[in-house]
């Protein structure tokens, strides 16, 4: 799925019109609508945090949209939320980089990622 696509399908669900959103996110409805059409790139992290909070988006959505978004990007970033976690906790760049000189696999990751979910919530 891309950014357009999630985006519309979102903005369908909540029964706003391009309009209506657009009026409440503080934009042109025509940048809206070319922004669901594919046509322009995604918008800055306030805007998407603004479009996040029009939509009612869950956490994980919420994280959805911004990871879509940067994936719009040429070439592919990561999305801005992620970059201000990274540089705010210095310990995340040399596990990344200890990681990946060891080279896991998706299971490893996926156990990774089982273990931090049994033991933190959020």
């Amino acid at each position: 799925m891309t950014f357009s696509e999630f985006l519309r399908l979102k903005r369908k669900k909540k029964h706003f019109s391009i309009v209506n959103m657009a009026a409440e996110l503080g934009i042109s409805a025509s940048y809206l609508s070319s922004l669901e059409s594919g046509y322009r790139c995604p918008p800055a992290l306030k805007t998407l945090e603004k479009i996040a909070e029009v939509l009612e988006l869950k956490t994980d959505e919420r994280y959805q949209l911004f990871d879509l978004a940067a994936r719009c990007k040429y070439p592919p970033v990561i999305a801005d939320d992620l970059i201000a976690y990274i540089y705010k906790t210095p310990q995340i760049i040399p596990l990344l980089r200890y990681t990946m000189k060891c080279d896991l696999v998706e299971s490893d990751w996926e156990n990774i990622l089982k273990f931090i979910k049994q033991n933190y919530f959020y």
